[in-house]
C-alpha cells in the first residue's frame, strides 16, 4: 500500500517504520482522521495541523480542540464523541 495524499510528510515517514500490517492500519487510520478534520476545520486534510505518532494520542494544534482516536476489529467496537463533529 502506498501512501495516502491526506496524510503528512511526517505520518509518511513513521508508517514506513512499521510493520507493514500496523503500516497500512497507521496510515488508513490517520488519512481517515484528517479527511473528517478537514471538513471540520476548513483545510486540506494534509495540511490540518495534527501531531499523531504511531502508539501516541494524537494532538491538534493549539486552539484546535482535542480528538480521540480508537481502534476496534471489523464488526466490533464503536466510537463516540463528547461533542459532535458537525
Amino acid at each position: 500500500m502506498l501512501p495516502d495524499s491526506a496524510l503528512s510528510p511526517q505520518e509518511r515517514d513513521w508508517g514506513l517504520a512499521l510493520s507493514p500490517r500496523l503500516r497500512v492500519r497507521y496510515w488508513r487510520s490517520r488519512a481517515a482522521l484528517r479527511r473528517l478534520l478537514q471538513t471540520v476545520l476548513g483545510r486540506p486534510a494534509a495540511l490540518v495541523p495534527l501531531q499523531s505518532p504511531p502508539g501516541q494520542p494524537p494532538l491538534l494544534g493549539e486552539g484546535l480542540g482535542s480528538v480521540s482516536l480508537s481502534h476496534a476489529a471489523p464488526g466490533g467496537g464503536g466510537s463516540r464523541a463528547q461533542q459532535p463533529l458537525f
